[in-house]
């Protein structure tokens, strides 16, 4: 019962494995620590408005469209947190 108990999550942590080692090589783990881990799988926390008005696009308006601009104007009133 122990070895079944024990073994019975073993499915899902290789498909844990599997999805890590698609982001990170497995060998740099033991280096890196866990916020290096973090930043690595999901990117820095802070959010720079400058790079993601750069990435942004839009289907149906234009930059000046003055609803994308209400967007960006209350979108840079928030804070990180």
């Amino acid at each position: 019962m122990t070895k079944a108990r024990l073994e019975e999550s073993a499915k899902q942590m290789e498909w844990i494995k599997r999805g890590v080692t698609y982001v990170i090589e497995l060998s740099v783990l033991a280096f890196l620590t866990w916020e290096e881990v973090e930043t690595r799988c999901c990117g820095r926390k802070d959010i720079e408005i400058d790079d993601l008005k750069a990435i942004s696009e839009y289907n149906y308006a234009s930059e000046d469209h003055p609803m994308i601009k209400m967007f960006w104007a209350m979108f840079e009133k928030l804070t990180q947190e």
